[in-house]
């Protein structure tokens, strides 16, 4: 599910000078600003998709969390464009069929975030019992079912997964794992991954 349209805010807590901030949700370029040697780099891959429900009895289990980092500092140079890759999250997977798993976010050479793992479906007699795997670092497994009780996704440090209900799996945020189907119902989608960067002068 992309993230487009939702708002990121991070304080400024006592930094002086002029303070950058710039907030990537599409696979895109940066270019360091002039005189900016560090940068502050926030960001996630992909959240996997929740497993589907079975039947009228067995719900599905959440998918990963996106592998994640908070404000990790890197130094670079001026004028430099650094390509960035915003993982797609992963599809909730249809009634009886497992999630898929959410894509990788990664900024030129300097690191690349793994997307979490898709949920495993309900299946005749039992609940999805394998939730999706966590990206990496930073992240959270997805919640396995029990029986008709689907599992919720898994979240990271940017975002959540989405929440377990008797309907269709919730859909994560921001690099979190969808939520299981309920009985007869389809996963949840996990979250693109996001990129925030900011400087100081």
């Amino acid at each position: 599910m992309p993230n487009s349209g939702r708002t990121v805010i991070l304080l400024n807590l006592g930094l002086g000078g002029s303070h950058g901030i710039q907030t990537i949700i599409t696979s895109a370029s940066f270019t360091v600003p002039d005189n900016i040697y560090d940068i502050y780099i926030s960001a996630s891959g992909a959240g996997g998709g929740g497993g589907g429900g079975y039947s009228s009895s067995y719900s599905g289990s959440g998918g990963g969390g996106g592998a994640s980092i908070y404000r990790q500092h890197f130094s670079v140079t001026p004028g430099t464009v650094l390509s960035v890759v915003i993982g797609s999250g992963g599809a909730g997977g249809s009634v009886g069929i497992a999630g898929y798993s959410g894509g990788a976010t990664s900024v030129g050479s300097l690191f690349s975030l793994a997307g979490g793992g898709g949920g495993n479906p309900g299946i005749s007699g039992a609940g999805g019992n394998s939730a999706g795997l966590p990206g990496g670092v930073g992240s959270v497994a997805g919640e396995d079912a029990f029986n008709n009780v689907p599992g919720s996704g898994g979240g990271n440090l940017l975002g959540v997964g989405g929440v377990k209900r008797a309907a269709a799996g919730g859909a994560g945020i921001y690099g979190g794992g969808g939520a299981g189907g309920y009985s007869g119902n389809a996963g949840g989608a996990g979250d693109d991954g996001v990129v925030i960067i900011e400087w100081e002068r």
